[in-house]
């Protein structure tokens, strides 16, 4: 089998770069060609990432890395034309799992794990800045941010990809993580490319956690300010607790694991994938 990778080209799409880097490096490790591609081929096994945003297409592997519930946004017709005529579909979500599972669309499990081509970012030492928070921004983000800049300075981006966003994160103490949508399904492709980083990671705590044996901080929206205090006023504590979700990090999800997994017919069932 031979492979395409390929990013719909949507500037909100530039998010899935590292999974799609990722998965091709998964794909050439275990022998079978794979090559980034501007568009679909015929005569390939097409893995797509972003389909949420393109026309209707089909036979393709789409990697769905949205969040689907009811009222999501992502869930209109024309994706759910996609999802139903793909050759495969792989979500990272046990969540959304079940979401297509009632729709009667089968999606197999292939979490966002851990690679060494992702390990780029280099941290500062002594971080000058105290928290960031790329992404988009709505209420309940704004509320937790709000909450920081009490005691700390918070920086926001958004629409910054690549060394321009690595750098900003490895120069930040602390990386926030806050749920956008009331379902809080978690946000591992973010998270994930930070704990690949060795990244400084408070979160907002989820119900479908998917990263079990990974002591990432996490709590409620009111008190994740109050968490991130705690490692801004000891940030020997804040280096130990990076070093430590890093290596149970890349310990326990192998992404090389879910990958063979998935091509094997057999991928993992359960949210602790060790």
């Amino acid at each position: 089998m031979k492979y395409r990778t390929f990013i719909a080209p949507h500037s909100d799409c530039r998010c899935f770069a590292e999974v799609e880097q990722m998965t091709r490096e998964c794909l050439r490790e275990r022998g079978l060609e794979c090559e980034p591609t501007a568009g679909l081929y015929s005569g390939f096994a097409n893995i797509v990432f972003g389909a949420n945003l393109l026309p209707p297409i089909r036979d393709c592997i789409i990697f769905q890395l949205e969040q689907l519930h009811e009222g999501s946004p992502w869930w209109r017709e024309e994706y759910e034309m996609t999802l139903r005529n793909a050759a495969e579909v792989w979500d990272y979500s046990l969540d959304n799992i079940a979401f297509l599972k009632r729709k009667g669309i089968y999606a197999a499990h292939v979490p966002i794990g851990a690679h060494p081509s992702l390990r780029r970012i280099p941290l500062a030492a002594d971080p000058e800045k105290s928290i960031l928070f790329y992404g988009s921004l709505n209420r309940r983000r704004k509320d937790v941010i709000d909450g920081c800049r009490k005691f700390a300075p918070v920086e926001t981006l958004f629409g910054v990809f690549g060394e321009e966003r690595d750098r900003r994160i490895g120069e930040s103490l602390i990386n926030l993580n806050v749920h956008y949508y009331d379902a809080m399904i978690f946000e591992a492709v973010r998270v994930s490319y930070l704990l690949n980083n060795g990244c400084l990671v408070v979160s907002e705590a989820s119900p479908s956690y998917p990263y079990a044996g990974v002591d990432l901080p996490m709590a409620d929206a009111k008190s994740v300010p109050d968490l991130c205090a705690r490692f801004i006023e000891d940030r020997s504590d804040a280096y130990r607790t990076r070093r430590l979700n890093a290596e149970q990090f890349r310990d326990l999800y192998p992404m090389s694991k879910f990958i063979g997994a998935v091509l094997d017919g057999s991928p993992v069932t359960s949210s602790h994938a060790a």
